[in-house]
This record gives C-alpha cells, structure tokens and sequence, in this order.
C-alpha cells in the first residue's frame, strides 16, 4: 500500500514521458552536442513541474522545461570514456519526488575516442585573489546617476571612488561576438539612441554606435586593455545567455588577465567545467538555480567559492542568509543601485 501511495504520488507530480533519448550512445562521442560542448538528453511528455531537475551521473541538472519537450544539457564526457550503464531520474526539488525514466546505455567505442579529459569531480581550495568588498559595483557602478552603463568612463570613475571589484554585463552581438551591455531592448534604445534598434547589433556596429554622454563602449579587447592599466581591479561577469561559451570565449581572448575574471556561475553542476578552464575565484549565482535549500547549503560547504548572491525575495532567502552568515564564504545580495 505504501509503494502504491508513493506511485500515485508521484504520478501527480510527473507527466507521462511518451519518449526520451538518447537510449544508446557510443563511448567518446558526444550526443546532441551543443555550442559549448555538452551533451544533451530530450524528454517528450505534455507536462513537467514548474521546476524539474535531471538526477544523473551523481548531479542534479536544471532542466529547460517548455513541453511537449524538456531539455537537458550536461558535460557527460567522463561517463562517455568507456562503456557502461546510466540512470536517470527527473527530480522535483519543491517535493523532493524522484521519477524514474530508464538508463542511458553507452556501447563500445566505434572509433578510437578523442574526448578530453573529464573535469575533475572535486577541487581544491584556492586563497581569495582579494579580500570581498562589501560592495561589487554593478554594471561598472554608476555615472551622472546613470546605472547600467558597462562603459569604460563608468569603470574609470567608480576606480577613482575606491572601488575594486565590478559586476558587468556580457551579451551576444548578431554576429556572435562579446559586447558589454546588458540587453539589447532598454538599455540598447537608452544609451545609444541614434542606433538602429531593429535588432541586436554586429559588433562593428555596436562599437561604432554613438554612446550617450560621449561615454565609450566596450568589448573584450577594450575591457583587457583597462585591467592591464588597473592590475588590482577584477572583473565579476554576468553572461547574458551561453554562460559556459562565453567563459570559454574570455578565457581565449583576455589572456593574461584572466585570473581577474571572478565568473557567476548559474548552475551548480557547472563548477567543474569552470574551474577546468582555470577560473579559481566562482560566484554561485542562485537566481537561476533550482535547488532546494539544503542541497544549496550542502554544495556550498563543500565546494571552494568567491562567495554566494542571491536575491532577497527568494522564497528561502532568510533561511540561507542565516545560515551561510555562519560560513567563512561571503553572501551578497542583488541588485541594489543605490546605498541606503
């Protein structure tokens, strides 16, 4: 009886899966490989939880949730290294309900395999690259009472004011390219009016454009160019969509400054990609996540962190605030443009 309660129970939660894949993969090849080089499984059903979460490989991963299909995008190249056996689960983190869907066969390899090496699943504590401050100055900080700018005189005059740790905005030109700006609707129509706001810019266009105030725009080159003359400034980054291959992108590009890049990270199971791209100083982003309190609490007191943000409507925010107070890993909370 209480197995059949347990179903019912979460038959009420899940939807039917109708179909789902891949079943069968083959050892060192990716599958549904996307941009950045993760693998991805798909889920046709009608429904899904506000919230649903992919249990898999030892993980919970957030899942893009538009049915009839669900997504889900995960480095799984350690479990592609040899062939094996993989279950999955759905899991809802509001119940804690888990749903079985079936196992993930990977076949011998067909070719010799070529992946690279796994990231390691555990990683060391790193020292602070700089004490946190007890303010990030959001989007460069503010200019002539102007917030969001990501320009270089927003960065050069909240400098000169104290500040050495700044949030900026990353986003994706049409041609996908890295431009410093928060997004191409408001902002985009705000600081460069005399623009053609018909649709995101390419990055000639977007560094030609005229900026309001006579300000100057930035890019990644731009922005390397400024931590070079600040060598005691860092940078946070808030990636405006492609998280992992916009990291991958600033680590090519910036180079030697890169161990001033403090990335956000959105997605708990994404630490291991990050730190393999040799980012050390992570800040676990939490608007995003969808696990529950304790496995946030469980996660950040056993993984080497900058610190923890989160928004203080969270539904748990009191309960996290008051128990991360209690760690050594420093808590923000967003966004406040003013100080009151």
């Amino acid at each position: 009886a209480i197995v059949a309660a347990a179903q019912a129970t979460r038959d009420s939660v899940f939807c039917p899966i109708e179909d789902w894949g891949p079943k069968e993969v083959f050892a060192g090849e990716r599958f549904n490989e996307q941009p950045e080089g993760s693998s991805a499984f798909w889920f046709k059903t009608t429904c899904a939880p506000q919230r649903v979460m992919l249990d898999f490989d030892k993980q919970l991963i957030e899942m893009n949730a538009k049915p009839p299909v669900i997504t889900a995008a995960i480095n799984a190249d350690r479990v592609l290294m040899q062939e094996g056996i993989w279950p999955l689960q759905l899991y809802d983190p509001g119940t804690g309900l888990r749903k079985s869907v079936g196992s993930l066969k990977v076949l011998p390899a067909r070719k010799p395999i070529a992946l690279p090496p796994a990231p390691a699943q555990q990683w060391p504590a790193v020292a602070a690259a700089i004490p946190a401050p007890r303010l990030i100055a959001h989007a460069g900080g503010g200019l002539d009472s102007r917030p969001y700018l990501n320009s270089l005189e927003a960065l050069t005059h909240n400098y000169d004011l104290g500040h050495r740790v700044f949030e900026l905005d990353f986003n994706w030109t049409r041609d996908d390219q890295i431009a410093l700006i928060h997004d191409w609707d408001n902002t985009w129509q705000t600081l460069f009016p005399q623009a053609d706001h018909a649709q995101a810019p390419a990055m000639s266009e977007f560094l030609s454009a005229r900026m309001v105030d006579g300000q100057t725009q930035l890019d990644l080159p731009r922005l390397g160019q400024w931590l070079r003359k600040h060598p005691d400034a860092y940078v946070v980054t808030d990636i405006h969509a492609k998280n992992m291959l916009g990291l991958q992108r600033i680590k090519a590009e910036l180079g030697d400054v890169q161990a001033r890049i403090i990335p956000q990270m959105y997605h708990a199971f994404r630490y291991p990609e990050i730190r393999a791209l040799g980012f050390e100083q992570i800040i676990f982003t939490l608007y995003a996540s969808s696990l529950d309190t304790q496995s946030i609490l469980d996660f950040v007191r056993k993984t080497p962190l900058f610190a923890v943000t989160l928004n203080p409507e969270r539904g748990d925010a009191g309960t996290l605030l008051h128990e991360l107070s209690a760690s050594t890993i420093p808590t923000y909370v967003h966004t406040f443009n003013e100080v009151g």
